[in-house]
Parts: C-alpha cells; sequence; structure tokens
C-alpha cells in the first residue's frame, strides 16, 4: 500500500510532534495513502557518541503515543544501520522498501549524512528517486516554543504544571511494584517502591510530587517521593508512591504514575513523627487539588 511517512525521534510526543503527526494523518486521509511515522529505537546519540542522554519517553512509550495520534504505522529503526546513508539514499530506501510516496518533513527538520542546508535541495533528491516531500509550516502556538529538550529543561527545573502543558498529556512513569525497607507502613502511609521499566527515563528533582496512579485499571490519587530518604540513612535514590485509599497487595503490579504538580523539596527530620506529620500535610494538599490531568 502506497503510503505517506514522516521521521524523526519524537521524544516526548509533545504538543509540536503531535502537529506534526495529525498533519501527517490528515493527508493520509486526504491522499488516501496508509500514514507511517519512522523513528529509532537508540537515540542517535547513542549511536555517534556512545551515550544515551536521559529521555522523556521510552521506545515503547513512544510507539504507543504516537498511535494515540491515528498513525496507522509505526517503524522503529536502527540507526546505526542507516546513520550513514545520505538524504537521498534515504529517500531511496523508504521509497523501495514501505512504498512511501510523500515524505512530510518539518520546517526545520534535516536527516541524511550528507544534511541538505536547504529544501530545495532535499525536493531535488526526492524527485530522483520518486519521492515527492512537503514541508509544514512552522507549529504556531499560543506557548511558549516548544521542542525535547525545552521539555527536558522544565523537568529537570521540577516544572511539571508548565511540562504537562507543553506535552499535551501527564508526565508518566511506569514500572512495577519492588520490594522497599517497609518504613511507610510503620507510620501509617505504605508506599509502593517504583522500579522503573525504562533505565534511561528522565527523572525530575529530589522531591515530593501530586501524582494520579492507575492501577488494576483505576486511579488512585497519590504522593510520590523521589529521592534518597535522608530522615532514615537511605543508601539509593528511590521512587515511592503512597496511593491514597488504596487497599491490597502491590507487589509485583504494573503502576503508571502520572505526575500532577511539585509539592515540596525532599527534607530530613529529626524524628518518624515529624515525617508523620508533613506527610499528613501534603496529603492535605494532595486532596485539595482538582481531580484533573488523568489521560
Amino acid at each position: 500500500m502506497k503510503r505517506i511517512a514522516t521521521i524523526g525521534f519524537f521524544d516526548g510526543v509533545h504538543s509540536g510532534h503531535r502537529y506534526v503527526l495529525h498533519e501527517l494523518c490528515r493527508l493520509a486521509h486526504e491522499y488516501r495513502l496508509q500514514s507511517l511515522v519512522l523513528t529509532f529505537r537508540q537515540h542517535p546519540r547513542e549511536v555517534l557518541q556512545s551515550v544515551c542522554p536521559p529521555l522523556l519517553t521510552s521506545p515503547e512509550e513512544r510507539t504507543a503515543l504516537i498511535r494515540s495520534c491515528g498513525v496507522e504505522q509505526v517503524e522503529m529503526l536502527d540507526f546505526s544501520q542507516i546513520r550513514n546513508l545520505t538524504a537521498k539514499q534515504f529517500m531511496q530506501q523508504l521509497h523501495e522498501k514501505y512504498e512511501v510516496v510523500l515524505l512530510l518533513m518539518g520546517y526545520d527538520h534535516r536527516f541524511g549524512s550528507d544534511r541538505p542546508a536547504d529544501f530545495s535541495d532535499y525536493q531535488k533528491a526526492a524527485a530522483e528517486v520518486g519521492l515527492r516531500l512537503q514541508q509544514l509550516a512552522e507549529y504556531d502556538s499560543a506557548m511558549p516554543h516548544v521542542s525535547s529538550t525545552v521539555c527536558r529543561r522544565l523537568l529537570q527545573e521540577g516544572n511539571i504544571q508548565e511540562l504537562n502543558a507543553l506535552l499535551g498529556y501527564p508526565y508518566t512513569l511506569s514500572g512495577r511494584v519492588g520490594h522497599g525497607n517497609g518504613i511507610g507502613r510503620t507510620i501509617g502511609f505504605p508506599t509502593a517502591n517504583l522500579e522503573l521499566d525504562f533505565l534511561h527515563k528522565l527523572l525530575p528533582p529530589d522531591g515530593v510530587y501530586a501524582a494520579h496512579t492507575k492501577v488494576g485499571g483505576k486511579f488512585c490519587r497519590s504522593l510520590v517521593n523521589i529521592g534518597m530518604n535522608p530522615t532514615v540513612n537511605g543508601k539509593e535514590r528511590t521512587i515511592e508512591v503512597y496511593l491514597h485509599g488504596f487497599a491490597g497487595n502491590l507487589y509485583g503490579e504494573q503502576l503508571q504514575v502520572q505526575l500532577l504538580q511539585f509539592i515540596r523539596s525532599e527534607q530530613h527530620f529529626s524524628s518518624l513523627d515529624e515525617l508523620k506529620i508533613q506527610i499528613d500535610t501534603d496529603l492535605q494538599y494532595l486532596l485539595s487539588l482538582p481531580e484533573e490531568g488523568r489521560a
């Protein structure tokens, strides 16, 4: 089947990416083509510099988010196998292997080992291999400039609300519940020790966050503590999740923790009683927030 495609790493699948993906789907419908997104399992820097930067999304999360925009097919490419292809060679591969007849490019997107500087150079190479190119205008939004780099910066600053606005969905930490030290249970706040599915997942600064946690198909209001647990002399950075109103055994369960808001920095308390009083205060703040932001 003939396809229209676009290509990119799409880390975070933020609102700027979604603009591209929605245009891809609109044009696919208009021209009666199948929509295809080509992305990469490994970040290009992992191949080119042997360093994988912390990322907003795992390959599985990216695929799911891209598909949620209505894209029919997502292909994860091995960047190491195409890194030396020129733009023309890469477009020829798209045309021959995936039957791509129309390639959609973002206004500032570049690809190929030769990285042509001008869009007309891409058009000329595309015409030689039987492809048409269409370039999108810059994403016009009332919000500030959106990019994966900006989103990562906001996360690292703990600015969760602004980050979520740029993403268009709540930033999510996914993983299974492992065994912790059990301290939370002794003070009336049992927590789930979250073991992330994706080891390169970028985390916000240490502290306490308001969240919604999805477990067993249902959501619970949650407090999330990220950090070293200085009150109990913790030795490792952990992610601990308190699910308000939840009763049951969570060990081995899969959780999706949607971060909504930064509450406070991690603190050292002189006793567990002081810690309990602060968690009570955090919980009251959590319960005062509107129940919104679920995805």
